[in-house]
């Protein structure tokens, strides 16, 4: 399932632009050990979550209210389910550790959730930001 990073997935902010590229950088990391049969790769990839998920995805809000982006409130309720599933998954990860079934649904969850989220919806965002921008810096052209 390698998942490799492209241009065509930027939103044009380069501070999660970065972000969403080491997402792919280390759901690639996770593939390759699971490959391997290295399970402790699945805990750095849970802590990295713990550690980068909520300040990512609070700067996507900040950005979404800042350019008033429409579809916010669905973007947001995303989040809170990513958040979830992070949450779900690490407290799954210090019951038992590294478990066969956890390695399989943190690969899962993660690779759903950058087909899904960061191909999908994290692009439109990145595509009204940049009109949005486009807009302030132009000017408002209306029809005479």
């Amino acid at each position: 399932m390698a998942l490799h990073w492209t241009s065509v997935l930027s939103i044009g902010v380069p501070e999660l632009d970065a972000e969403h590229e080491e997402m792919f950088t280390r759901m690639d990391r996770l593939h390759d050990a699971i490959l391997s049969g290295e399970r402790a790769e699945v805990s750095r990839m849970i802590e990295y979550l713990r550690e980068h998920a909520v300040r990512h995805l609070a700067a996507e809000e900040t950005l979404m209210l800042a350019i008033g982006y429409p579809d916010r409130e669905r973007h947001l309720r995303e989040h809170e389910a990513f958040l979830a599933t992070v949450r779900e998954l690490t407290r799954r990860h210090d019951a038992n550790g590294p478990t066969a079934v956890l390695v399989h649904d943190v690969e899962r969850a993660v690779a759903s959730w950058i087909d899904g989220h960061v191909g999908i919806h994290d692009v439109a965002l990145g595509a009204f930001a940049r009109e949005h921008l486009r807009r302030r810096q132009g000017g408002e052209r209306r029809p005479a």
